[in-house]
Protein backbone atom coordinates (compact mmCIF):
# COMPACT_ATOMS: atom_id res chain seq x y z
CA UNK A 1 0.00 0.00 0.00
CA UNK A 2 2.57 2.48 0.88
CA UNK A 3 4.61 1.49 -2.41
CA UNK A 4 1.02 2.57 -4.23
CA UNK A 5 1.18 5.81 -2.31
CA UNK A 6 4.52 6.75 -3.24
CA UNK A 7 3.98 5.76 -6.51
CA UNK A 8 0.92 8.31 -6.82
CA UNK A 9 2.73 11.13 -5.47
CA UNK A 10 5.76 10.97 -7.72
CA UNK A 11 3.14 10.65 -10.64
CA UNK A 12 1.75 13.61 -9.71
CA UNK A 13 4.61 15.90 -8.43
CA UNK A 14 6.50 14.77 -12.36
CA UNK A 15 2.93 15.51 -14.16
CA UNK A 16 3.22 19.21 -11.85
CA UNK A 17 6.49 19.50 -13.24
CA UNK A 18 6.17 18.89 -16.83
CA UNK A 19 2.77 20.66 -17.56
CA UNK A 20 3.01 23.97 -16.01
CA UNK A 21 0.76 25.07 -13.69
CA UNK A 22 -1.59 28.13 -14.32
CA UNK A 23 -1.85 30.36 -16.78
CA UNK A 24 0.61 30.70 -20.03
CA UNK A 25 1.49 34.19 -20.94
CA UNK A 26 -0.80 36.00 -23.80
CA UNK A 27 -0.25 38.33 -26.70
CA UNK A 28 -1.69 42.04 -27.07
CA UNK A 29 -3.40 42.19 -30.32
CA UNK A 30 -3.88 45.66 -30.44
CA UNK A 31 -2.32 48.69 -28.80
CA UNK A 32 -2.78 52.65 -28.85
CA UNK A 33 -2.19 55.45 -27.12
CA UNK A 34 -3.07 59.75 -26.79
CA UNK A 35 -1.77 62.18 -24.59
CA UNK A 36 -4.02 65.69 -23.65
CA UNK A 37 -3.22 68.08 -21.26
CA UNK A 38 -0.83 65.84 -19.61
CA UNK A 39 -3.03 62.69 -19.61
CA UNK A 40 -2.11 59.31 -21.66
CA UNK A 41 -4.82 57.53 -22.70
CA UNK A 42 -3.92 54.12 -23.12
CA UNK A 43 -6.01 51.05 -24.98
CA UNK A 44 -6.35 48.17 -27.13
CA UNK A 45 -7.35 44.28 -27.34
CA UNK A 46 -5.69 41.13 -26.06
CA UNK A 47 -5.96 37.68 -26.38
CA UNK A 48 -8.84 36.17 -25.30
CA UNK A 49 -7.98 34.23 -21.54
CA UNK A 50 -5.95 37.98 -20.38
CA UNK A 51 -6.85 38.75 -17.11
CA UNK A 52 -4.86 41.84 -16.68
CA UNK A 53 -2.26 43.51 -18.45
CA UNK A 54 1.01 45.51 -17.32
CA UNK A 55 1.46 49.61 -18.51
CA UNK A 56 4.92 50.65 -18.57
CA UNK A 57 5.51 54.07 -19.51
CA UNK A 58 8.87 55.22 -20.57
CA UNK A 59 10.80 58.27 -21.38
CA UNK A 60 10.94 59.28 -25.40
CA UNK A 61 14.26 56.97 -25.85
CA UNK A 62 12.36 54.22 -23.69
CA UNK A 63 15.44 54.36 -22.04
CA UNK A 64 14.32 55.23 -18.49
CA UNK A 65 10.91 53.59 -16.86
CA UNK A 66 8.86 56.82 -15.79
CA UNK A 67 6.16 55.01 -14.30
CA UNK A 68 4.48 51.56 -14.08
CA UNK A 69 0.72 49.88 -14.03
CA UNK A 70 -1.36 47.62 -14.31
CA UNK A 71 -5.37 47.69 -15.67
CA UNK A 72 -7.80 44.45 -15.97
CA UNK A 73 -8.91 43.45 -19.30
CA UNK A 74 -12.50 43.11 -19.96
CA UNK A 75 -14.84 39.95 -20.77
CA UNK A 76 -14.85 41.87 -24.86
CA UNK A 77 -10.88 41.31 -24.36
CA UNK A 78 -10.24 45.07 -23.99
CA UNK A 79 -8.28 46.80 -21.75
CA UNK A 80 -8.19 51.29 -21.14
CA UNK A 81 -5.83 53.02 -18.33
CA UNK A 82 -5.39 56.67 -18.28
CA UNK A 83 -2.21 58.14 -16.67
CA UNK A 84 -1.38 61.48 -15.84
CA UNK A 85 1.83 63.05 -16.51
CA UNK A 86 3.39 66.39 -17.34
CA UNK A 87 3.02 66.22 -21.19
CA UNK A 88 5.83 65.04 -23.68
CA UNK A 89 6.81 61.78 -25.50
CA UNK A 90 6.75 58.93 -24.30
CA UNK A 91 7.21 55.32 -25.61
CA UNK A 92 4.19 53.12 -24.03
CA UNK A 93 5.06 48.93 -23.94
CA UNK A 94 2.06 46.60 -22.69
CA UNK A 95 1.85 43.26 -22.62
CA UNK A 96 0.31 40.43 -20.48
CA UNK A 97 0.84 40.88 -16.65
CA UNK A 98 1.33 37.01 -16.64
CA UNK A 99 4.59 37.75 -19.05
CA UNK A 100 5.49 37.89 -22.52
CA UNK A 101 5.73 39.94 -25.29
CA UNK A 102 5.30 44.36 -25.26
CA UNK A 103 3.41 45.92 -27.99
CA UNK A 104 5.06 49.33 -28.33
CA UNK A 105 3.77 52.83 -29.12
CA UNK A 106 5.04 56.04 -29.12
CA UNK A 107 2.71 59.35 -27.57
CA UNK A 108 3.37 62.69 -28.17
CA UNK A 109 1.05 65.64 -26.80
CA UNK A 110 -2.20 66.55 -29.37
CA UNK A 111 -1.76 69.32 -31.61
CA UNK A 112 -3.97 71.94 -31.77
CA UNK A 113 -5.20 72.33 -36.11
CA UNK A 114 -4.12 75.25 -37.00
CA UNK A 115 -6.27 78.36 -37.31
CA UNK A 116 -7.46 79.76 -40.53
CA UNK A 117 -8.37 83.19 -40.50
CA UNK A 118 -10.13 84.32 -43.27
CA UNK A 119 -8.73 87.07 -45.68
CA UNK A 120 -11.12 89.66 -45.48
CA UNK A 121 -13.54 90.47 -48.04
CA UNK A 122 -12.16 92.81 -51.21
CA UNK A 123 -13.50 95.99 -50.42
CA UNK A 124 -12.21 98.14 -53.57
CA UNK A 125 -14.57 99.22 -56.35
CA UNK A 126 -14.55 96.96 -59.26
Amino acid sequence: MKKVIKGIIITLALAFTVVPFGASAKNIKTLSATEKDGVISVSGTAEAGTLAVAVMVYNETGAELVVMGTTGVASDNTFATEIELPSGTYQIRVADYDGGDYQITTVSPAKEASKVIPTAPNSGKA
